[in-house]
């Protein structure tokens, strides 16, 4: 017959892992886990658009990990906007902009909101703050011609010529670059006229 100590040892040896192999199960299956957005991206993936968004919406208001939660949120946003429910939409990827951690996905998410202010809700003004938002999330000339076009859009030639001139000395190349200097130069001349208009 076996003694107490023996006893101990025995079910220390057997409770270590059981006890490794629930955590990892848990963290598998549970809300932290990293496939947390499987369940739902695979309705997706079967065309149950209804069940996929109603999926990541659970995701997004539950234990998840914030950048999991965030993701989830910008899935139902967009799912939102693709059955036309704008203020949804935008009060989704609002929650996962105060959710994810990475501030080059805040930025890709913050020209997707500053788009439908932009398209679908013709608000120019607040278009171009969230593409200025963008820019300090991820500096680049990108974001900052969006804004000054916005800017331009709204009437605001003084907000537009300020986002040229920072888009001009932003990082970027191409037809960003030549975009942000063709902009420059029209908000220019167009401030000038202005002037010259004047009595």
């Amino acid at each position: 017959m076996l003694g107490h100590a023996a006893v101990r040892y025995l079910l220390g040896a057997i409770a270590a892992p059981l006890v490794v192999g629930l955590l990892a199960v848990v963290a598998v299956l549970g809300p932290w886990s990293p496939l947390a957005l499987d369940a739902a991206n695979a309705r997706y993936t079967a065309g149950d658009t209804a069940g996929a968004e109603r999926a990541y919406a659970a995701l997004t208001d539950g234990w998840s990990a914030p950048a999991t939660r965030a993701e989830a949120a910008t899935r139902a946003g967009l799912l939102a906007l693709a059955r036309g429910d704008v203020r949804d939409a935008t009060e989704r990827l609002r929650q996962a902009l105060d959710l994810h951690p990475d501030a080059d996905r805040r930025a890709e998410i913050r020209a997707q909101l500053a788009g439908i202010y932009r398209d679908q809700l013709a608000d120019p003004v607040r278009a171009a703050e969230e593409f200025e938002k963008a820019d300090l999330d991820r500096e680049g000339a990108d974001a900052l011609v969006d804004a000054a076009r916005c800017w331009e859009r709204a009437g605001r030639a003084d907000r537009a010529l300020e986002a040229w001139m920072r888009a001009v000395n932003a990082p970027g190349e191409g037809a960003v670059r030549a975009a942000a200097e063709a902009g420059l130069l029209r908000a220019e001349r167009a401030l000038a006229a202005v002037v010259d208009a004047k009595p």
